[in-house]
């Protein structure tokens, strides 16, 4: 699930380095995504250490 966060930002992240969009329009788009992404994360290691106990 973290992957598509990680990709969503990969994204991002280049639509602002080549300037195809406005940084400041999206930057907080971005940082939203980087939340996402730690959410899922944290969210996966915890359901899989529940269905290892």
């Amino acid at each position: 699930m973290g992957e598509k966060a990680n990709c969503s930002e990969y994204w991002l992240e280049i639509l602002i380095e080549a300037e195809l969009v406005d940084k400041n329009k999206f930057e907080s788009l971005l940082q939203e995504t980087r939340e996402i992404g730690k959410i899922l994360v944290a969210s996966t290691r915890k359901v899989k250490e529940k269905i290892k106990q």
